[in-house]
């Protein structure tokens, strides 16, 4: 009982530090707020995991506030974590893109037994790649985009990797699914004072790896520059 009151006492002297911090900053006057109102803003969030949903609802809280506000909406989730966890990404998406290469080529054969010819098949395939590819876009973008837009891109992207399926095969589509996934989650900045900012120069390592080990097999035994290749 007889340290009762010095409890009492820490938590009224607390209670008093905090109300005194809070109060140090006096309230902006309201012309002040309008005009900070007034003012355009850019929102940027990095989201690990929308099932949750307090995230998920701040999320979504947030998209109408920008709306509301006249800006962009699109949220991209992007990874920005440490290093180790990083690294452990770029070998989950090399995972994930023979998988994808392996759906598109299930599509392909469903496709192929429906229609039973192979021309068609293939139409039939671009066009389906074509459409996801388009509501993917849809769903992240902006609607002050225009649709038509993006379906031009949806349409070039997925037109260019139904031709590289179709001419050179598995994979280089496989190649090609993992080059796009390193470009898009990893985080892109100019300013080189950022703590994620070796990221960047790190895929771009990569891709030209990648680059490099695919032209070293297309020649194969032939050297890169025959005798008298440069000759004029």
């Amino acid at each position: 009982m007889k340290m009762r009151p010095t409890r009492v006492s820490l938590g009224v002297a607390t209670l008093s530090m905090v109300l005194v911090a809070c109060s140090g900053r006096p309230t902006p006057p309201a012309a002040d707020t309008r005009a900070a109102s007034a003012t355009a803003m850019s929102v940027g969030m990095t989201v690990q995991d929308l099932s949750n949903q307090i995230w998920s609802g701040s999320c979504q809280s947030l998209k109408k506030l920008v709306e509301a506000g006249g800006g962009p909406t699109y949220l991209k989730q992007s990874m920005l974590n440490g290093a180790r966890s990083f690294i452990g990404s770029q070998i989950f998406w090399l995972g994930v893109a023979p998988l994808w290469t392996v759906l598109c080529l299930s599509v392909l054969l469903i496709a192929r037994l429906v229609v039973r010819r192979a021309n068609v098949a293939w139409a039939v395939f671009a066009l389906l790649m074509v459409g996801y590819g388009y509501l993917m876009l849809r769903a992240g973008r902006p609607a002050t985009i225009s649709p038509l837009l993006l379906f031009a891109v949806a349409g070039f992207f997925w037109l260019l990797l139904v031709w590289l399926l179709w001419k050179h095969g598995a994979l280089a589509l496989a190649v090609a699914f993992f080059v796009e996934f390193l470009v898009e989650q990893a985080p892109w900045t100019l300013d080189m004072s950022r703590w994620y900012a070796w990221r960047g120069p790190f895929v771009i390592a990569v891709i030209a790896a990648l680059a490099f080990w695919g032209f070293r097999n297309a020649l194969g035994r032939q050297p890169a520059f025959p005798a008298g290749a440069l000759d004029g």
